[in-house]
C-alpha cells in the first residue's frame, strides 16, 4: 500500500472512525471478564443498533422456538461475545453505509456483504464449522475497504467499478493499479487501526487470495462467500466467481445448490436487520428450483416409484444443467464466449499446440474510441455496437476459431494451428469488413467503427512458456497498435530458438 493511502485511510475525514459506543464496545469485546449487564446496557445506549440485535435474535439465523423480547434475553440467546462482535459489525457498518443510492458501486458493495455474511455463515454449516457468529462477522466485513474507497474518492471508485463490469478479479486488478493495493489490504489495515480482533484482520485480508490447501476451513469459507456473492448478484454469467466458489469449500454441485437454497431462506431476515430488501434473482430463482427438483428426485428414489417416470425426471434435469452450463460459458450480452470459460479454452489449446507441435495465435482486440460512443450516444447504442461486432467477429472466423468477450469493449480470438501471417491477414480482413460496415442506425445516421489489434504466436521455433504469456504478448501488441494511431493490427515478434544440431 502507498504511504499517500496509508495516511488516507489513517485521516480520511469521509470515513469516520469507531467512536462513543463502537469503541466501548470494541474494549469490552476484548474484556474477559465483560458481564452480560454491561454489554446489555451499553447496547441499550444505542436504539437502532438494540432493534438490530433483537430482530437478529429473533430470525432464522438464530432459530429459537421462544420469542425474545430484551436485551437480556438476545445477549442469553446469542451469547455475550458473539453478541459484542456481531453489534460491533453492525455499528461500523452503519458509519460506513453512507448513503448508498448515490453511487450504484456503493449499493453493490453493500449488498455483496450482506450476501456475503450470510453465505459464509451457510457455508460454515455446510461444512460443520461450529462458529456462525463470527463468520457472520467476517463475511459482514470483508469488504470494508471498499466502502473506505467508495466513501474517500467516489467519482473514481464508482469509474473503476463500472470498468470492472462486475468482475470482482477484475475490480483487483483496477485497485491494484490506481493504489498500490486492494480494497482487502485496506480493510485489513482498518481492521488494525480500529484494534479488531485478529481473526477478524486475518479474515478481511485474505478475502480475495485463492485458499491453498493449507488455508484452514474458516478462512476458506469467508473467501468463498466473496464468491457467492457475486454469483448471486452477476448472475450465471460469473463463471470465474464460481470456479472459485467450488475450490474454495470443496463441495460438490449438489452440495452447493444447497448452500444457495439456504443463503435464499436467509438473506430476508437478514435483509430487514439492515432494514434493506434483496430480491431473489431469476438466475438464483432457477438453481433453487434445481434444488427443489432435485430433492424430489431422492424422494421418487425413496419411495421407489415408476422407474419410467424417474427416467423422465432424470433426462429433464440433465437438460436443464447442460442448459445452465451452456448459459454459464456465453457473455449475456454479446453472446459470445465469457471471460471465465475462455481462459479454459485457450489453456486447452495450449496444451495441444504443444503436444502436436502446432502453431497457436490469439488475437487481442480493443474497439477505438468505444467511450466517446457511450458518452454520446448512451449505453444503450454501445451495446447494440458490442453486439453487432461480436456477430461481425464470429462469421469472419472459422468454426474451430473462438471468440471471446475478454471485457467492456475488449475481444479477443483463439485460431488453433494457425501460423502469424495468416492470423494477421484475417484481422486485418476483419478489420476492413468491420470499418466499412455501419454497426448501427442513429437518427438517420450510420454509424462505423474500427478496433486495434495486437496478435501473438506460439510456434515450435518461437515458443510461449505458459498461455498468460502468449495472451499477454498480444495484449502488449495491443497497446502497441494504440500507441500507433488506433485502427491497425500490430503483431508481437517473439524470439526465435535454433533447432540443435545433430
Amino acid at each position: 500500500m502507498s504511504p499517500e493511502l496509508t495516511q488516507a485511510v489513517l485521516l480520511c475525514r469521509n470515513l469516520p472512525t469507531p467512536a462513543g459506543i463502537a469503541m466501548r464496545i470494541i474494549a469490552l469485546a476484548q474484556d474477559p471478564d465483560a458481564e452480560l449487564g454491561t454489554a446489555a446496557e451499553l447496547i441499550a445506549m444505542d436504539p437502532a443498533l438494540s432493534a438490530r440485535i433483537l430482530r437478529l435474535a429473533n430470525s432464522p439465523l438464530f432459530a429459537n422456538r421462544r420469542r425474545i423480547d430484551n436485551l437480556q434475553q438476545a445477549i442469553n440467546k446469542l451469547g455475550l461475545h458473539p453478541t459484542l462482535q456481531i453489534a460491533l459489525g453492525f455499528s461500523l457498518l452503519s458509519n460506513l453505509r453512507g448513503d448508498a443510492s448515490l453511487h450504484s458501486a456503493h449499493e453493490r458493495i453493500w449488498r455483496r456483504s450482506l450476501i456475503a455474511a450470510v453465505a459464509a455463515r451457510a457455508l460454515g454449516e455446510a461444512l460443520n464449522l461450529q462458529q456462525p457468529d463470527a463468520l457472520l462477522l467476517a463475511g459482514l466485513l470483508q469488504d470494508i475497504g471498499g466502502l473506505f474507497l467508495m466513501q474517500s474518492q467516489p467519482e473514481l471508485y464508482q469509474s473503476l467499478s463500472t470498468q470492472a463490469t462486475g468482475d470482482n478479479q477484475r475490480l483487483l486488478a483496477l485497485e491494484n493499479t490506481h493504489f498500490g493495493t486492494d480494497h482487502a489490504a485496506i480493510g485489513a489495515e482498518l481492521a488494525r487501526q480500529w484494534n479488531l480482533p485478529a481473526y477478524l484482520v486475518d479474515a478481511i485480508a485474505g478475502s480475495e487470495t485463492p485458499p491453498t490447501p493449507a488455508t484452514d476451513t474458516f478462512l476458506r469459507c469467508v473467501h468463498a462467500s466473496g464468491s457467492l456473492a457475486d454469483i448471486w448478484l452477476d448472475g450465471p454469467g460469473a463463471q470465474p466467481a464460481q470456479q472459485r466458489l467450488a475450490a474454495a469449500c470443496g463441495l460438490d454441485q449438489e452440495a452447493l445448490t444447497e448452500v444457495f437454497a439456504r443463503v435464499a431462506q436467509l438473506l430476508p431476515d437478514a435483509a430487514s436487520v439492515f432494514e434493506t430488501v434483496l430480491p431473489t434473482p431469476e438466475h438464483v430463482a432457477a438453481l433453487l428450483q434445481q434444488a427443489r427438483e432435485i430433492h424430489e428426485l431422492r424422494q421418487l428414489r425413496q419411495s421407489q416409484l415408476a422407474e419410467e417416470a424417474l427416467q423422465q425426471r432424470s433426462e429433464a434435469l440433465e437438460r436443464q444443467a447442460m442448459e445452465l452450463s451452456t448459459m454459464a460459458s456465453r457473455d449475456s450480452l454479446t453472446g459470445t464466449i465469457n471471460r471465465g470459460h475462455f481462459d479454459k479454452i485457450l489453456l486447452t489449446a495450449f496444451d495441444h499446440a504443444i503436444q502436436r507441435q502446432q502453431p497457436l495465435s490469439v488475437a487481442f482486440i480493443d474497439l477505438d474510441d468505444f467511450k466517446k460512443i457511450n458518452d454520446r450516444h448512451g449505453h444503450l447504442i454501445g451495446d447494440d455496437v458490442l453486439k453487432s461486432v461480436a456477430q461481425h467477429l464470429e462469421s469472419r472466423v472459422r468454426t474451430i476459431d473462438t471468440v471471446a468477450r475478454f471485457g467492456g469493449e475488449e475481444f479477443v480470438i483463439i485460431f488453433p494451428d494457425t501460423a502469424l501471417d495468416s492470423a494477421k491477414a484475417t484481422i486485418d480482413r476483419v478489420l476492413h469488413s468491420l470499418s466499412a460496415q455501419p454497426v448501427a442506425e442513429i437518427d438517420g445516421q450510420m454509424l462505423h467503427v474500427t478496433f486495434s489489434a495486437g496478435i501473438a504466436c506460439h510456434q515450435p521455433l518461437q515458443p510461449f512458456n505458459s498461455a498468460r504469456s502468449l495472451l499477454d504478448a498480444a495484449d502488449r501488441a495491443l497497446y502497441q497498435s494504440k500507441d500507433r494511431g488506433r485502427n491497425r493490427v500490430v503483431v508481437h515478434v517473439q524470439e526465435h530458438i535454433p533447432v540443435p544440431q545433430a
